[in-house]
């Protein structure tokens, strides 16, 4: 097989390593991507919801309307690029469970940060606990699947991506890049590697000691079943949230998660974790349903919650992007730019997310 010459070698095709090939090959330079079928890889699993409110104390997540600035933009242009459609808007309501949240969220009604973002309401589809609901403006729901699926394509009509596991004993350096030899024998010589492989990152030996604290999560598609005094259906484009959540998507597909599994990391789906989140939709809304299809993934969520983004201080030529947890539909187009231009530009990216690397 023929050398192939690329100015960057990506590992993990996510959505980190999506939104990077795409941000990289948009600028004129050349990627080759591997992944591994995205095996147990959180982005295929997620919901892919912007929240901007969230946790106990009805907190706004921290740099939030920065971070949807940057995204929109860079989603838009994707969109355009891939001729689909990939952000919309999502009606968000959450119910208020108990005293301390409602202490909480009566506070954030008369604080300006919150003026645009909540206000009290009411609903036919949540159990009320006696402190009623809110419901939570700029909401988004972000595609993943669909993205993963057409930057695939996209990739693929450019012969830029091989879906095969990834050896890294065979990734060498080199004074001026790397070289590595794929598991079908191709010899790739890249400038640059950038690793944005999620959870696999802990058996990556390039990115030892970083301290990832993983999370498998659940997501159920659930089937309603009808009630004897009611006709109940999910309503479409709307998150009902009572700290877990339910969704319906565009093929009405209807979407019950999630769990956050600190201990068991294993690709098995649980048993316990269904029951779970059933009886969570049960108990806090009018809904009953059984589970036709349980999903799991790993989130590379981090102990310090700050991503691990920047060039690795141990290796030339080679890069991390990693630990976008959770909130990643909405963080990650922030530092995709920011790497992409510290890699072009050389222009600085916050110690705080390199001081692992």
């Amino acid at each position: 097989m023929p050398n192939i010459d690329v100015d960057y070698l990506i590992v993990g095709q996510g959505l980190a390593g999506s939104l990077l090939s795409y941000k990289i090959v948009a600028s004129g330079a050349s990627v080759m991507v591997y992944d591994d079928h995205h095996h147990a890889c959180a982005s295929k699993i997620a919901a892919g919801i912007i929240n901007p409110v969230t946790g106990h104390r009805w907190n706004l997540t921290a740099n939030f309307h920065e971070y949807l600035k940057v995204a929109k933009e860079l989603y838009s242009e994707i969109e355009d690029t891939l001729g689909c459609k990939l952000l919309s808007t999502l009606k968000q309501t959450r119910l208020v469970k108990n005293e301390g949240q409602s202490n909480y969220f009566l506070k954030r009604l008369d604080q300006s940060a919150y003026r645009d973002l909540l206000t009290p309401s009411s609903n036919s589809y949540l159990k009320d606990a006696g402190f009623g609901f809110a419901d939570v403006a700029q909401s988004y729901r972000f595609d993943t699947q669909g993205f993963i699926e057409k930057m695939f394509e996209w990739l693929a009509l450019k012969n830029s991506i091989r879906q095969q596991p990834f050896n890294y004993k065979a990734l060498e350096k080199h004074e001026t890049g790397l070289v590595y030899q794929s598991i079908d024998g191709e010899t790739v010589c890249a400038k640059k590697v950038v690793f944005c492989e999620g959870y696999h990152a802990i058996d990556n030996p390039w990115l030892q000691h970083l301290p990832f604290k993983l999370a498998k999560g659940s997501v159920l598609e659930i089937t309603i079943e009808p009630l004897q005094d009611m006709d109940m259906r999910v309503p479409h484009d709307r998150l009902l949230n009572w700290g877990h959540w339910i969704l319906s998507d565009h093929q009405h597909r209807v979407r019950l998660g999630s769990t956050y599994d600190w201990n068991d990391t294993s690709k098995q789906a649980s048993k316990e974790n269904q029951n779970k989140l059933l009886e969570s939709l049960h108990n806090h809304s009018h809904f009953k349903a059984r589970a036709i299809k349980h999903k799991t993934g790993v989130r590379p969520t981090t102990k310090l919650r700050q991503p691990f983004v920047g060039p690795l201080s141990n290796h030339a030529h080679a890069y991390c992007l990693n630990g976008l947890g959770s909130k990643g539909c909405l963080i990650a187009p922030h530092y995709v730019t920011m790497l992409q231009q510290h890699m072009v530009n050389d222009s600085p990216i916050p110690s705080e997310v390199t001081q692992w690397l």
